[in-house]
């Protein structure tokens, strides 16, 4: 089964109405700089979803999968990042390699991609030494 069980359908930003994944509070908008009103909880579904996709099929991305959202599509394309620098020891430095070679419509597209990739990835190895714990 593929992972949809995202908070919220998806953020606009009330100034330039910009689509992106406020995860923090007042976290401001990648294109204006514009405060979020209201962060939505997608780092931990993300790293979630990631880990059971990762479980189930082997790899982050599943093979198939549609989008319902927008918050969806972030998702699908984290899946795609993570598949891509698996394994690396420098997970940044892996990051930077991967997103330098990508093409993004927007310009702000690719530093919003990284920052959600580092806080999942943060997220996931506060997950993996919680469970090592038990």
């Amino acid at each position: 089964m593929t992972w949809h069980y995202f908070t919220g359908d998806h953020y606009s930003c009330e100034s330039c109405r910009t689509c992106f994944v406020p995860y923090e509070d007042s976290l401001p908008c990648p294109r204006c700089g514009e405060p979020a009103t209201e962060p939505i909880g997608f780092i931990g579904e993300a790293a979630s979803g990631l880990a059971a996709h990762k479980w189930e099929f082997g790899d982050y991305t599943p093979p198939v999968y549609t989008p319902h959202s927008r918050l969806e599509m972030f998702f699908i394309v984290i899946c795609q990042v993570f598949d891509a620098i698996s394994g690396q020891d420098d997970f940044e430095r892996a990051l930077d390699d991967y997103l330098q070679r990508c093409e993004f419509d927007r310009e702000y597209e690719q530093s919003h991609l990284r920052d959600l990739a580092i806080k999942i990835h943060q997220r996931m190895e506060a997950n993996t030494a919680e469970q090592a714990e038990r």
